[in-house]
């Protein structure tokens, strides 16, 4: 290949040495004012060389294939010399976990040049190691390399945020829990959404037995990162300690929510129901009271919508009983026949036992029974379209960190359906009132309107094509769970959001095959993934990785993707550009128990640099799936250091990020330019009107 010395830093142009010329690598003729038609020199075939084995390496990379990276980097680096090639070296060796390999080249690289990101890696490599009088002066020194640099950019902030708390973990390690007290202090100071920061801090002061302190950073772990369910269970442990039952109590069930299938806090949450049976009982009476005190809400509702499609939504399943009330007067309709009527705020109770419904009211000596028929349901319908019913006790998204019960109102008819093992409660609405919940569920409710109407097209196209292929072919169409869309019901409504819908009515996102899937989730990262990539299947070009920034915004070492290991390392761990990146979960941070791990290995990505397949001991996780490898992961945006884990983003990766799309709303971006940043070659289409009066009218109208 000849002499080359390939010299290139975050954010400035690359420079190529070929014997004795020098190459500089222009940029963009927009960026120097040069004509876009001006001349470059001819590329050294040295250089072309060079480049092409590095993208080749890369791709090795990214397949899995890390023998073959590493080859290719050694022979680079025999040739060249390169410090960027030997920092590469190190990150697939550190990737990897041969940490040895990985401070050698890490060393070689930055006898050439100090760079504060390669310094901070070898630290922490040799803290994996136990070199820990080593681990602690190269994390030391990582604030001297800022310093120099004189830097105060986002990248920079968070490499020195991980490096307080690189030096936390080696004084903990080193049993000095006073210096790594200080130190979680100072991440803390650096960054307050650090949940581990705040938890080991906890650790701290629960060991020194100061419970008020513990008990504060654990909430404080929890505040920012309500995954972290092992705080929970500190502060159920201190609460149970100091006899406060209840407390205990409350934490343990949230606990058992996440983790449904853990016996332990299943066992706990029973040992404390008894323990704190007062506490439970006055919050029974107290539930019962305000159910009684609350009326059911009325509501504005769309008088024309003879074209809006029906849409059912399974409200709960598997249910063995279920209590409600209307707003209004409703009948009971079973086999087409009127079995029961009900006045307002009339509760009535259904159970099963065994093939038996049974209806009970307060105004009733003994329940009504009806036999259960085959495909036969129980409708319930209310006299006047504004009333809504509330259910008593509905559970969302249990296995999720924000699972909860609570009383829910819904528009529109209910429908009980029974079942193998009790029975199934859905919920029959107009599209478009389904979505008066969801979009501010989904979204929330103070973004800029043209966030809110993209959120509004993507959430009425997604389930008009979940419409299109169900064909009857089950009893409703999707669940109320955030896996499906987020329907918690009327009291999510929003004035903002309603306007968002009305202003769109009928609209979705289309190709010349009709109506796309419309995939949204929270916060991208920086950077959407193929939908190929994220569930398998046909590759849809209206749903590919796109980068969620302004072009001229981003740092150089940023732009060419598939990005080098070193880049995706510094992509994953710090801060780029991104219209995403002001949410708390844009990057994330956590620590795995060692027994968690198991020799989980990732073994390939796609080229957005998402995880696509893991090996965790004799289980394999592919597509998707590669972010329930370890529990509490938000995305299978991530890497794994020993049991250190970085992350970006939540969500699968494909459609719109959430965050980007307020983001850009902001920025002064219509709602159409949004959604064709996101779904590439897709058009807005109008597949029913409904009327356009109520628009107008009552676009800025609340509940009643």
């Amino acid at each position: 290949m000849g002499s080359l010395v390939f010299f290139s830093a975050c954010g400035a142009p690359a420079k190529f040495v070929a014997g004795n010329t020098a190459v500089q690598t222009l940029p963009p003729a927009e960026v120097t004012g040069e004509a876009k038609t001006s001349p470059r020199p001819a590329e050294d075939p040295a250089v072309t060389l060079f480049k092409q084995t590095l993208k080749a390496a890369t791709l090795d990379y990214y397949k899995g294939n890390f023998g073959g990276a590493i080859e290719k980097y050694i022979l680079l680096i025999k040739d060249s010399g390169s410090e960027d090639v030997m920092a590469n070296l190190a990150t697939v060796y550190k990737d990897t976990g041969f940490y040895s390999d990985a401070i050698r080249y890490y060393e070689a690289a930055l006898l050439k040049k100090e760079e504060p990101f390669r310094r901070l890696n070898l630290g922490y490599c040799r803290y994996f190691v136990k070199d820990l009088a080593g681990a602690q002066k190269d994390l030391e020194n990582v604030f001297g390399a800022l310093s120099a640099l004189k830097t105060q950019d986002p990248d920079s902030l968070r490499i020195r945020t991980l490096a307080a708390f690189g030096l936390g973990l080696v004084f903990l390690e080193g049993k000095k829990s006073d210096s790594a007290a200080e130190m979680f202090r100072k991440v803390i100071e650096c960054d307050a959404g650090f949940s581990a920061a705040h938890f080991l801090l906890g650790e701290y002061y629960n060991l020194a037995g100061k419970n008020a302190e513990a008990v504060a950073c654990y909430k404080n772990s929890v505040k920012y990162d309500s995954s972290y369910y092992k705080a929970g269970l500190k502060l159920a442990e201190i609460y149970a300690k100091t006899g406060k039952d209840a407390e205990a109590f409350e934490n343990y069930r949230k606990v058992s929510l996440i983790e449904p299938e853990n016996k332990l806090v299943a066992e706990k949450v029973k040992e404390f129901s008894g323990k704190a049976a007062e506490y439970i009982k006055k919050a029974e009476v107290y539930t019962e009271k305000s159910r009684k005190e609350t009326k059911a809400l009325t509501v504005s509702y769309i008088r024309e919508d003879k074209d809006i499609p029906v849409l059912k939504v399974l409200i709960a399943g598997s249910s063995q009983n279920v209590r409600f009330k209307c707003a209004g007067k409703y009948s009971v309709y079973y086999d087409s026949r009127v079995v029961r009527s009900a006045e307002p705020e009339e509760e009535l109770n259904i159970r099963r036992e065994d093939v038996t419904l049974l209806i009970t009211g307060k105004k009733d000596d003994k329940p009504a029974g009806i036999r259960i028929k085959r495909d036969t349901a129980l409708y319930f319908v209310p006299e006047r379209k504004d009333a809504t019913f509330t259910i008593f006790d509905v559970m969302l998204d249990k296995g999720y960190f924000w699972a909860n019960s609570s009383d829910r109102s819904y528009r529109g008819v209910l429908k009980l359906t029974p079942e193998d093992n009790g029975f199934r409660l859905i919920n029959e609405i107009n599209l478009e009132e389904y979505l008066y919940s969801v979009v501010p569920s989904e979204i929330g409710s103070s973004a800029g309107i043209e966030a809110l109407k993209s959120q509004a097209v993507i959430a009425r196209s997604y389930i008009y094509k979940r419409i299109e292929n169900n064909n009857g072919s089950t009893d409703f169409h999707l669940c109320a769970d955030v896996h499906c869309q987020a329907y918690p019901g009327v009291r999510a409504e929003q004035a903002s959001t309603t306007k968002a819908v009305d202003l769109t009515r009928g609209e979705i996102i289309a190709n010349e095959k009709g109506c796309i899937n419309a995939f949204y989730f929270a916060d991208c990262g920086g950077r959407t993934s193929n939908i190929e990539d994220v569930w398998g299947g046909e590759k849809n070009p209206g749903l590919t990785g796109v980068g969620d920034y302004e072009e001229a915004e981003q740092k150089e070492c940023y732009k060419d993707w598939p990005l080098t290991p070193e880049n995706l390392d510094r992509w994953i761990k710090l801060f780029p550009a991104a219209y995403c990146s002001g949410d708390d979960v844009f990057r994330w941070f956590k620590i795995a128990e060692p027994g968690e791990l198991r020799g989980l290995k990732i073994v390939r990505r796609d080229l957005n640099g998402y995880v696509r397949e893991v090996q965790n001991g004799d289980k394999k996780f592919t597509l998707d799936r590669s972010r329930q490898a370890l529990s509490g992961l938000r995305s299978a945006y991530y890497k794994v250091e020993k049991n250190l884990i970085f992350g970006c983003g939540w969500g699968h990766g494909a459609g719109l990020c959430q965050e980007g799309a307020i983001k850009m709303a902001e920025r002064k971006k219509s709602y159409q330019e949004i959604l064709k940043h996101y779904y590439f070659g897709a058009e807005i289409k109008r597949v029913y009107n409904g009327t356009q009066e109520y628009e107008l009218e009552n676009a800025e109208g609340k509940n009643q």
